[in-house]
């Protein structure tokens, strides 16, 4: 019987990629990855793996002699070893990766031309609960289903509404203002999109902290019409938020918009 390091490479593999998954998980790094909806998928995952890890441990093994073998356990230690070294590379990436969500570069690479619309899975259901100051608590997607949706529009014309999001400027040709944006996810990290609202300073001054500080913004919205570039002349409405107060604060405990 033949055992040693070609016994513990696959062990070390299931227990490492089983071990990931919840590390994410039990960590709560898993929220800027995946929507709440598969998080108990990936518990699943990385305990079955974890269980076939301690099961390949105890495994006994085949007995093989280096002549009468043709399986793939003959194959040289050298391809053995590049294949364990490629299938652990990820794994040391993600367990060393920094933990943070999108950087400017980014959100702005994600942007599209109508990077402040919808997507299109939402919806225009609103629940919007009061803060302890009596401002209503909005988020950045509540902001933007109002502008689509006229009949969500009284539920924040004209009333003081606190967000919390990510200072950013804006390009120069949108006119290199502030907004406020949050990233939103439909299914993983790799479709997230930033969501984000103009901000308008009359009351205070102009921000002076560092872009993608988060912040807690209490304003009160606005919704204006504004032409669209295109062969036929077509108006929308977009929302920008009128700043009262603004503060530096610490993240949500979920950084992600579902």
């Amino acid at each position: 019987m033949k055992r040693g390091i070609e016994h513990w490479m696959p062990v070390l593999l299931l227990a490492g990629w089983g071990g990931l998954l919840l590390f994410f998980a039990v960590s709560g790094r898993i929220a800027g990855l995946l929507h709440p909806v598969f998080w108990p998928g990936v518990w699943a995952t990385g305990a079955v793996l974890m269980l076939l890890a301690l099961v390949a441990a105890f495994d006994p093994g085949e007995e093989c002699c280096e002549h009468c073998c043709s399986h793939a356990a003959t194959r040289p230690m050298a391809g053995k070893l590049l294949s364990f070294l490629l299938l652990l590379l990820p794994l040391g990436v993600a367990f060393w990766s920094p933990k943070g969500g999108f950087g400017a570069v980014a959100i702005t690479n994600r942007e599209g031309a109508s990077g402040d619309m919808l997507p299109e899975s939402g919806t225009n259901e609103a629940f919007i609960p009061k803060t302890a100051s009596g401002a209503i608590d909005a988020s950045v997607l509540d902001l933007l289903y109002a502008a689509q949706d006229a009949s969500l529009r009284s539920d924040f014309e004209g009333k003081t509404v606190e967000v919390v999001g990510q200072l950013m400027k804006e390009r120069p040709a949108a006119g290199g203002g502030w907004k406020v944006v949050r990233m939103f996810m439909t299914c993983c990290a790799a479709d997230a999109r930033p969501v984000s609202v103009p901000l308008k300073f009359e009351e205070v001054s102009k921000p002076t902290p560092p872009e993608m500080v988060w912040v807690r913004i209490l304003g009160t919205p606005a919704f204006v019409e504004t032409a669209e570039k295109s062969t036929s002349p077509t108006t929308r409405t977009k929302a920008l938020l009128n700043v009262k107060s603004i503060e530096i604060t610490d993240p949500p405990q979920e950084a992600m918009l579902y």
